[in-house]
């Protein structure tokens, strides 16, 4: 009895940590954010993989972005965890597409081949099926850099849009380990709720569930089931903001 007690007290103190620091990289401007607004960096996906490290844990939040100032879409990792790394932000080991500036407001190709570890995959941007996919009003002419970024995160694998385990793991130099979990469907707080209004994500549920998970090394986080990490969803609640 007295050993489980140390246990419990030590998963408690691990996910008090791991969620002081979550709330610390919004204040250090680290904290990666579900946002679709063209002035702001634009993510078309997310993932979270969490790993427990001795008494610690991490979280890595890997999402794909269209970084307007870099012309590029790629995909990123942030490691929050209960140590520091060198780097909390850095490049992922997966998609990685560098745009001409005649591509930003309108790519005229019908098809792109976008690389990720050496495969090659094919994203088509046939006009017509954008409509039909809702990644194009049709009163807009042509695909954008954003329109890319949509449909890559749809029609590449997401274990090809990210990284693996073990490249996060050369990355930030964490012992080699197997991750507790992997998650793609939760709810993330957006650019105005932590950025703007000044909520903390440790304040989400879903944000304690996974730090709960990888502090107690749970393979599947007690998640709300109120998703936002999808592009349609936050394109419905940026049409509902606006109507």
């Amino acid at each position: 009895m007295i050993g489980s007690n140390h246990s419990v007290s030590r998963t408690t103190e691990c996910v008090a940590k791991l969620l002081a620091r979550i709330d610390l990289s919004v204040d250090q401007g680290d904290f990666p954010y579900w946002s679709i607004e063209k002035d702001e960096a634009f993510v078309a996906a997310m993932r979270t993989t969490g790993f427990k490290l001795g008494e610690g844990a991490a979280l890595v939040f890997e999402d794909l972005i269209y970084s307007p100032d870099e012309a590029v879409i790629k995909s990123r990792a942030t490691f929050i965890g209960t140590t520091d790394v060198t780097s909390p932000t850095i490049g992922g080991g997966g998609v990685m597409v560098y745009l001409n500036s005649s591509d930003i407001g309108h790519i005229q190709s019908q098809e792109v081949g976008v690389v990720s570890r050496g495969r090659m995959f094919s994203v088509s941007l046939d006009r017509d099926e954008l409509v039909r996919g809702g990644y194009l009003e049709g009163s807009e002419e042509w695909p954008t850099a954003e329109t890319l970024a949509l449909r890559i995160s749809d029609v590449i694998p997401s274990d090809w849009i990210f990284s693996t385990s073990e490249q996060l793991c050369s990355y930030f130099k964490i012992s080699p380990t197997i991750p507790a979990f992997v998650v793609q469907d939760w709810h993330h707080p957006t650019f105005e709720e932590a950025y703007v209004e000044g909520i903390k994500p440790s304040s989400f549920h879903d944000i304690q569930a996974m730090a709960t998970a990888a502090c107690g090394n749970t393979p599947l986080p007690e998640l709300e089931g109120l998703i936002n990490t999808s592009w349609r969803v936050q394109s419905r609640s940026k049409r509902a903001r606006n109507t």
